[in-house]
């Protein structure tokens, strides 16, 4: 049992040592070339495995997710999650009876939807982070293409005054666009990546103001009008759950020491009359 926990254990280690990390390394040289190659056949092999639809699905949110990781990789760390917990706990609370059994299911548990759900919280808060940055980065552009700038000059002007994750996918989008891809291509990669419905709706603008010839400062005007006026929509209807998602932590919280403190004055009295009575 040791043996096989101290084996997940070293696999997760090497694994998290192959990510890729942003100094250049020496290719063909050392150990990390050869345990690079094993990684990437082995979750090669894992991901053919998974449903083609489910495969395709867990690619993109992994491309959403901004992560430097790859399906096979991602499968393997999830595999290696899903073994490891299970007979960490195994080993670490053996003979705790049915504490033990309810930590070993809870481990179970998440090691099987653990990285799922941490992959979409992931993406959701890189899509809050990049609406919340995205007006910004409409009227900086507007104002640049407005000086006489061409929209590719624009947004490289204006991607050093944002913020990840947006100034991330705007990098991404240059560079792509220097290296010679499609620009409808490109720029609806840009769009899927954010995930974001105001996204696709700029991208839409721009590529037709582009095919038109028509004005690329007065449509990011009319998409900045049109962002602001969704986020204002969107903070209304926030506002109006409010008051539903405040309801079961006063239920939950506020209601028993409300009891405690209206009943138990009363509580007392009655206990001690019932004494009196005896």
């Amino acid at each position: 049992m040791w043996a096989s926990t101290a084996a997940v254990l070293v696999g997760l280690a090497v694994l998290v040592w192959l990510l890729p990390s942003r100094a250049p390394s020496r290719q063909g040289r050392g150990l990390r070339p050869i345990l690079a190659a094993l990684q990437a056949r082995l979750g090669g092999v894992l991901a053919r495995l998974l449903p083609s639809a489910w495969a395709a699905r867990l690619a993109v949110d992994l491309e959403r997710a901004g992560l430097p990781l790859n399906l096979p990789s991602f499968v393997l760390l999830w595999l290696l999650m899903a073994s490891g917990l299970p007979l960490l706990v195994t080993v670490v609370a053996a003979g705790a009876g049915s504490l033990g059994r309810l930590l070993l299911l809870m481990a179970i548990a998440a090691g099987a939807v653990g990285p799922h759900l941490w992959l979409r919280m992931r993406i959701q808060g890189r899509r809050r982070r990049a609406l919340r940055d995205l007006p910004v980065f409409l009227d900086l552009l507007r104002v640049a293409v407005e000086a006489g700038q061409g929209i590719d000059a624009a947004m490289a002007h204006v991607v050093p005054y944002l913020l990840p994750p947006l100034s991330d996918e705007v990098r991404r989008l240059l560079q792509q666009l220097r290296l010679g891809y499609d620009r409808e291509e490109a720029f609806t990669a840009f769009a899927r990546r954010l995930d974001l419905e105001e996204a696709h709706s700029l991208v839409a603008a721009i590529l037709q103001a582009e095919r038109t010839g028509g004005g690329v400062a007065r449509a990011l005007a009319s998409q900045a009008s049109y962002l602001r006026g969704r986020l204002r929509q969107r903070a209304q209807e926030e506002a109006r759950r409010a008051p539903i998602k405040m309801l079961f932590p006063m239920a939950l919280c506020l209601l028993p020491a409300m009891m405690l403190l209206l009943m138990g004055p009363a509580v007392l009295d009655l206990m001690q009359s019932l004494r009196q009575a005896r």
